[in-house]
C-alpha cells in the first residue's frame, strides 16, 4: 500500500526551500519549466555601493540574487553581499545579517551552520529587525544551533505578535499547538485574520481534518493561491478522496505539482503516488515517480523511502520489474527515518500493508 501525502502544519519562518538537485530535476521536467532566459548582470553602481559600506546596497544586490529574475536563484552568491552587509552597522546592516541568518539556516546554496545563524539572527534582533527576532525565536523552539529556550521563544513571538507581526501570530501558534489545541487554533484564526496565509492554511487544515470543507475549501484555496505549499497539498488529497468536493484525479494532480513547485516534499510524493499508480486525467508513469521518490527519500523524507521500496517490491506491469533486494534497501532507509511498518517489511519477503498517512506521510516541521 502506497502512502498518500498529508499536510503538515505551516512551520515558522525560515522553512527551507532546499529540494536536491535530482528531485528538481525530475520535478520540473514534469511540470514544464516556465521559458528560461539569459542572467542579468547586477548593477554596477550597487556593487561599488556595497563594497564601498553601504549595507543597504549589498541587501538589495542579495535580494535581486536571491530572486533571479530573469535567471535561477543564486542564494549562495546572494549570501555574500549579505555578509558583507551584515559587517556595517544600522537597520539596514541588522536586515542583512536576518537574510545571511536564514540562507546559512537553511543550507540554501551554502553549508548549513545552525550556530552561526542564531548568532546572527541574535544579532539582527538585537538590531532591531523584527525577522531576525522570529527566527530566533524559531531556532529557540526547535532547539536550533543552541539549546531549546521554549519560555523565550514564546515570549518573543507574543511580543512581535502584540507588534503587529502577523507572521509572529502564526508561529505562536505552532508553538501552542503541541500543549493546546484549542488556543493554537484561536491564534491561527487571529492571525489569518491579519491577513497571514500561513496562518489561514492551517486553519484550512484544521477546519478539513474535522470534515468542515465548506468553511476549509475556500480558506486553503486562498492559501495556495498565496503560495502556501501546504494547503495546496490538503487541497489535493481533498481532491483525491472527493472530500467536499467531486473526486477529481486530475485536479489533485495539479495541487501536487503547484505544492511539489513551491519545494514541499510532501507535494512531490503526492506528485509521485499519482504518476506510479495513474487515474482519470493521469496517465501512469511510474518511471518518472520512481525517480521523484528517490530523491526525496535520500533527502530524508521517510513516505518516499516507504512508497519507492513498495514500487521496487511490486514492480509496475510494462515498466518495472520487481526488485526484491532493491526493495529491502529501501525499506530499511525507511525503517531508520522512523516508518514502523518498514522495518519488518525489510526482513519479510511478505507485502507490508503501509504506515499511518499522518504520521508517516507529513512529518511535523511546521509547514
Amino acid at each position: 500500500m502506497l502512502v498518500e501525502p498529508t499536510a503538515a502544519e505551516t512551520r515558522p519562518l525560515g522553512w527551507s526551500r532546499r529540494t536536491n538537485a535530482a528531485t528538481w530535476a525530475v520535478a520540473l521536467a514534469l511540470v514544464a519549466c516556465a521559458a528560461c532566459g539569459g542572467g542579468r548582470a547586477r548593477p554596477a553602481a550597487l556593487d561599488t555601493q556595497c563594497k564601498a559600506g553601504s549595507a543597504g546596497a549589498c541587501v538589495r544586490l542579495g535580494a535581486a540574487l536571491e530572486d533571479g529574475g530573469d535567471d535561477l536563484p543564486n542564494p549562495g552568491r546572494a549570501s555574500r553581499f549579505y555578509a558583507m552587509g551584515c559587517a556595517h552597522e544600522g537597520p539596514e546592516a541588522a536586515d542583512a545579517c536576518w537574510r545571511l541568518a536564514r540562507i546559512l539556516r537553511d543550507g540554501d546554496g551554502v553549508k548549513a551552520d545552525a550556530k552561526k545563524a542564531r548568532a546572527l539572527a541574535q544579532e539582527a534582533c538585537t538590531g532591531g529587525q523584527p525577522m531576525g527576532c522570529l527566527l530566533l525565536a524559531t531556532m529557540e523552539l526547535r532547539g536550533e544551533g543552541g539549546p531549546v529556550a521554549t519560555a523565550k521563544a514564546v515570549a518573543r513571538f507574543q511580543a512581535l505578535c502584540r507588534g503587529g507581526l502577523a507572521r509572529a501570530c502564526n508561529d505562536l501558534g505552532v508553538a501552542q499547538r503541541g500543549t493546546d489545541a484549542a488556543a493554537a487554533e484561536a491564534t491561527f484564526r487571529r492571525a489569518c485574520a491579519k491577513g497571514n496565509a500561513l496562518a489561514c492554511a492551517n486553519v484550512g487544515v484544521i477546519e478539513a481534518k474535522r470534515g468542515d470543507y465548506g468553511a476549509a475549501l475556500p480558506r486553503l484555496q486562498r492559501a495556495c493561491d498565496a503560495k502556501v505549499p501546504s494547503a495546496c497539498v490538503q487541497l489535493a488529497v481533498c481532491a483525491s478522496r472527493g472530500q467536499g468536493r467531486a473526486k477529481d484525479a486530475s485536479a489533485a494532480g495539479i495541487y501536487y505539482q503547484r505544492a511539489c513547485k513551491l519545494g514541499d516534499a510532501n507535494g512531490c510524493s503526492g506528485l509521485a503516488l499519482l504518476l506510479f499508480v495513474g487515474a482519470p486525467g493521469v496517465p501512469a508513469r511510474p518511471r518518472e515517480a520512481m525517480h521523484l521518490w528517490r530523491s526525496l527519500c535520500e533527502s530524508g523524507h521517510a513516505a518516499a523511502c516507504f512508497n519507492l521500496a513498495t514500487g521496487y517490491r511490486v514492480g509496475a506491469k510494462g515498466a518495472l520489474k520487481p526488485r526484491p533486494e532493491a526493495a529491502r534497501a529501501w525499506f530499511a532507509r525507511a525503517c531508520e527515518l522512523g516508518v514502523k511498518q518498514a522495518c519488518s517489511a525489510a526482513e519479510s519477503p511478505a507485502r507490508p500493508s503501509g504506515p499511518d498517512q499522518h504520521s508517516a506521510g507529513a512529518r511535523d516541521d511546521g509547514r
